[in-house]
């Protein structure tokens, strides 16, 4: 069971790259930090399972609120 959830993890953390999701110069703020904090590939994790569980907003253009 835990290696089905790895796998599953690593899947979805493979198919978000920093490419397909432009950054604002918020994102990119915040991006730095947990870089600094978590190292590069723990970051990226952490950074978009944040954004994606609505713990941080208006960190890339595609999630920005249109008004």
């Amino acid at each position: 069971m835990a290696l089905k959830v790895r796998a599953l993890a690593k899947l979805a953390t493979a198919s978000v790259s920093a490419a397909n999701m432009p950054l604002t110069k918020k994102g990119k703020k915040i991006f730095a930090s947990m870089k600094e904090s978590y190292g590069p590939k723990k970051a990226k994790e952490v950074f978009y399972a944040s954004a994606n569980k609505g713990r941080i907003k208006g960190i890339d253009y595609r999630r920005t609120a249109r008004k």
